[in-house]
């Protein structure tokens, strides 16, 4: 694994060898968020309200992606899909919603490039529940994040379709 003091170098520009960063830059797992600033550009047209506007701007300003912590409701545990309604209730049942990952993360995630989401989340979908959002007809979205066609794209999925028990809930670490 790459020493975190030397990514902090590279980062820091002390190191400015453009090809060295090219090829050391997949490697950094630590990715930066603005979380100064609601993604208000990445939300679908038809978005009415996002129901934890409180949580989208919430966590940290850098992150290691693999320190994330991987979860899975009762259901996904015994090789069950899930509703996402039936996930959604859960996250906030347990009170686990804030601490996972939103919007703003996964911007930060898909700026790092395909190369990046393939080493690091390679065949998963990233689901960003604590970003749902109601749409002018009351539908509820949840955005993900997932490689398609060689690109990694953000989608947003109705909570009326179910999750595949593989996927997981990505959380940061509670403080």
């Amino acid at each position: 694994m790459i020493n975190e003091r030397f990514v902090e170098l590279l980062e820091s520009k002390m190191i400015k060898n453009s090809i060295l960063w090219a090829l050391v830059g997949k490697y950094n797992p630590i990715v930066h968020v603005d979380r100064t600033v609601y993604p208000a550009h990445a939300y679908p047209h038809k978005t009415e309200k996002i129901l934890y506007p409180e949580f989208e701007l919430k966590g940290p300003g850098k992150f290691n992606v693999k320190e994330l912590r991987r979860r899975f409701c009762p259901e996904q545990e015994k090789g069950f899909s899930v509703g996402g309604h039936d996930m959604y209730k859960y996250l906030r049942i347990i009170d686990l919603l804030r601490y996972c990952i939103n919007l703003a993360d996964i911007l930060a995630i898909q700026a790092r490039g395909v190369k990046f989401f393939r080493s690091n989340f390679s065949g998963e979908a990233l689901f960003a529940w604590a970003s749902v959002v109601q749409s002018h007809g009351g539908s509820l979205y949840v955005p993900y994040l997932v490689e398609r066609d060689g690109k990694v794209v953000i989608v947003w999925q109705l909570l009326i379709i179910g999750i595949l028990p593989r996927i997981p809930i990505l959380c940061h670490a509670k403080k």
